[in-house]
């Protein structure tokens, strides 16, 4: 448990270094943390997106990229044919699995049920 905690310090630094709320998370709790990590990085990701073009956007709801994934390789790369960004003819094709299975669980081993709550 002490090597894993020294190994989620050391990775929290790097991984945390360009969220603005940096200097708070590094010294909350590791559940605590993560919650905030995930804030923030959807805060971000919002903004993002709300910056951008509706055409150069695509919305994709994660339990049906899952069941679906040729759809929205697809999708992706008629997009990116579209701006140019990829030649039509370099474009391969999709050869992955037709679907994945996804539990969509949290893991929580150090944490009960009750614990976890207060950060959702």
């Amino acid at each position: 448990m002490t090597t894993r905690n020294q190994n989620y310090s050391q990775s929290l630094m790097t991984s945390l270094s360009y969220i603005d709320d940096f200097a708070h998370l590094k010294d909350l709790d590791p559940l605590e943390s993560v919650a905030g990590q995930i804030a923030a990085i959807n805060r971000s990701v919002e903004q993002g997106i709300a910056a951008l073009l509706e055409h150069k956007k695509l919305v994709v709801q994660y339990e049906d990229f899952w069941q679906r994934p040729e759809h929205y390789y697809n999708e992706i790369t008629c997009r990116l044919i579209e701006q140019s960004e990829v030649n039509a003819g370099k474009a391969p094709e999709y050869t992955w699995e037709a679907s994945f299975s996804n539990t969509n669980r949290w893991r929580l081993e150090d944490y009960s049920i009750e614990e976890a709550a207060p950060a959702l």
